[in-house]
């Protein structure tokens, strides 16, 4: 699993750009654990180049 701060990196985006994606739904599934949300894997964020 990729914490946030590593998907914004491979994206090249900025983490305010990752939550309008996601209120938009367009953003990586996300798993929601205790401390945090956290994308679940690398191939998950595919889609929210496009």
């Amino acid at each position: 699993m990729l914490t946030l701060a590593e998907v914004c990196e491979e994206l090249a985006d900025s983490r305010s750009t990752f939550y309008d994606w996601r209120a938009g739904r367009r953003a990586p599934r996300c798993i929601k654990l205790p401390n945090g949300l956290r994308p679940t894997t690398r191939g998950s964020h595919g889609h929210a180049c496009g």
